[in-house]
């Protein structure tokens, strides 16, 4: 006898597809003992009871075709289907047994078993067996590129996520209180003013509204929703606030006027209200998916999600640059520009906010699967976001990917037209290192998304699943998720190993700052180090900064405390006429107390003889 032929998949919604085994009705099993099927009545009782799912009704279809398999339990077809549609279920075990079932019955059947199995162990956690799957795969001459790649990344995330649990790094992590988590899912939070504040998103009966919150007294009080412009009867998730609060970037969906499924929208709060919504306009949404944006302190820098074309796959990361129009920008006594952020300007209008057109941040970051959530610290150059394609413990994984430094070779960028695009236009193009998975237990074979800092660095919000829904998380990180509080001002050194010990993190030398002897103004060619030192510190109004005077030890003690007091003071004078915020910033004069060097020479006495920096926790 011949072995029976294949024929095409019928093609029910593409989930399950029925096979029809050749000319009689009889198939061989694995073990080549004649199985003997009755194939046009179990082929069209497969067909009728598959239909619910092209309603969406999986739970009908999956029940359905389960009684088809325990009619005609050797029919390999119905046991595939069946483990597609559990798998569209989320019922992974009943998905694993279904595979199996139809394995058993027909080992060359279809990859798609092979690769639901291994799906289904993903999803599971259950790596052991994942890497079991992924190994005994046959070799099919209908497996699509997608199929294989998926199996590939299991594998390789498998291997990676069984050596990861080896090493769990110790995270403290602890769900959101009650006043915030409310009866349904939350999650995508931001935060603004110090950490203060948190708005978030939270899902219903009625969708997806935004959700704010205030710290008062170490304690969150009950969340409430926002009101419109920001909500409506529609979805919205995923936002951006400015630190000092007063704008708010956001993903709003199906809203007039809107290009794609979900666009980018802004809002300036006025008066402690929320203004009409600005549709970010259509450089920067498409008629594909764009969300989840976040964007540099000074909101001229924007990085978001996006299903738009032109990327690898699935929703990638994408960039924007901005520029403001600031044709009538209002001027100080002085004739110089106010210090502000655009969004405080009275005269400021949409139109006068311009975009490049975006691009994908490329292969560094992006992959053939998901990248969403992405979160820009305030120091411009730690980037955190989630992505399904990268080696981690499965599904969606949080990672930080940090600038690269220095200037950038016109070769090193000869794979992207897009940023050759914007070297010509005079934007600055940025590269990345390598991201870097924050490690188990923070990542598990769940999802993680929604990451963002607090303002000192040391503590963050996620999202991830807790009781049976996602919820929002708090925790403290260790030193491998932290990211940069170094400074990116030219002016600043770091602070060498001192007589007293190894060198201090978070402090830095201000260079070229100069004062007569016994004197505390700074002279003119201090000038230029303090310009810089001002915009830095008003690109990153979350952090306080403690500015420091210090001296040598001649002379006596109690004068050279008061005249590096004096320096402090000066110093911060000057940064506050440039424009920084009061509350940002400290003076205190540490006179001879705190040596970085010897005082027994020259050499030693001047270094001494500094001004400094510290970033507060």
């Amino acid at each position: 006898m011949r072995k029976a032929l294949l024929r095409s998949p019928v093609g029910i919604l593409g989930l399950g597809w029925l096979l029809v085994l050749g000319l009689g009705s009889w198939a061989y099993a694995q073990n080549d003992d004649l199985i003997f099927v009755d194939q046009r009545k179990a082929e069209a009782s497969l067909a009728k009871a598959v239909e619910p799912a092209a309603l969406g009704e999986y739970a009908k279809a999956s029940g359905r075709v389960e009684a088809v398999c325990q009619q005609y339990p050797d029919y390999a077809p119905a046991w595939l289907t069946l483990g597609e549609l559990r798998l569209k279920l989320q019922e992974w075990e009943p998905a694993v047994k279904a595979f199996e079932n139809s394995i058993r019955r027909h080992q060359r059947l279809s990859i798609k078993a092979y690769h639901g199995l291994a799906q289904a162990a993903m999803q599971m956690g259950d790596y052991e067996s994942v890497l079991k799957h992924c190994v005994e795969v046959p070799t099919f001459r209908l497996a699509s590129e997608g199929q294989l790649r998926d199996l590939a990344l299991w594998r390789k995330q498998a291997q990676w996520a069984m050596e990861a649990m080896k090493r769990p790094e110790p995270f403290d992590l602890q769900a959101a209180p009650s006043s915030l988590l409310g009866d349904g899912a939350s999650y995508l939070p931001c935060l603004c003013r110090n950490g203060t504040q948190i708005v978030f998103t939270r899902r219903g009966t009625e969708g997806e509204d935004f959700y704010e919150s205030q710290l008062i007294d170490s304690s969150w009080q009950q969340a409430h929703a926002l009101e419109s412009p920001l909500n409506s009867d529609l979805d919205e998730g995923g936002c951006w606030l400015s630190p000092d609060g007063k704008m708010i970037w956001f993903t709003g969906c199906y809203r007039d006027g809107g290009l794609g499924s979900c666009d980018l929208y802004y809002s300036i709060r006025k008066d402690g209200r929320w203004q009409n919504a600005v549709w970010a306009g259509s450089v920067i949404n498409s008629t594909g998916w764009d969300a989840q944006p976040t964007l540099s302190s000074d909101g001229l820098t924007l990085y978001f999600a996006s299903t738009r074309q032109g990327g690898l796959g699935g929703s990638d990361l994408w960039v924007s640059y901005g520029k403001v129009d600031s044709t009538d920008w209002p001027l100080d006594t002085l004739g110089n520009p106010e210090p502000m952020p655009w969004w405080q300007w009275k005269a400021m209008e949409p139109d006068k906010l311009l975009w490049t057109e975006p691009v994908p941040l490329g292969p560094a970051l992006n992959t053939a699967y998901n990248e969403n959530s992405p979160y820009l610290h305030p120091n411009g150059r730690d980037l955190y976001f989630a992505s399904a394609g990268r080696e981690g413990m499965g599904n969606m994984d949080l990672y930080r990917a940090r600038k690269k430094t220095g200037p950038v070779a016109s070769d090193t960028i000869g794979w992207s037209a897009d940023f050759l695009r914007l070297r010509n236009l005079g934007v600055p193009v940025v590269l990345w290192h390598e991201p870097v998975n924050l490690g188990y237990p923070l990542n598990t074979h769940a999802d993680e998304m929604g990451f963002v800092l607090e303002a000192n660095g040391n503590s963050a919000w996620m999202s991830r699943p807790y009781q049976g829904r996602i919820a929002l998380h708090r925790l403290g990180l260790t030193k491998s998720a932290l990211p940069l509080m170094d400074p990116e001002v030219p002016v600043l050194a770091q602070i060498p190993d001192t007589i007293a010990g190894p060198k201090v993190d978070r402090e830095w030398i201000l260079r070229d700052i100069y004062f007569e002897v016994n004197a505390s103004t700074p002279l003119p060619d201090s000038r230029e180090s303090l310009l810089q030192l001002a915009a830095w510190i008003k690109k990153n109004p979350e952090l306080r900064i403690e500015i420091q005077g210090h001296t040598d030890n001649t002379g006596n003690l109690e004068k050279n405390r008061m005249l590096s007091q004096q320096r402090a003071d000066a110093v911060l004078r000057s940064l506050l006429g440039q424009g920084c915020a009061a509350g940002q910033l400290s003076a205190v004069g540490y006179g001879s107390s705190r040596p970085i060097a010897g005082n027994n020479s020259a050499e030693g006495r001047a270094l001494n003889r500094r001004t400094q920096i510290k970033i507060l926790p």
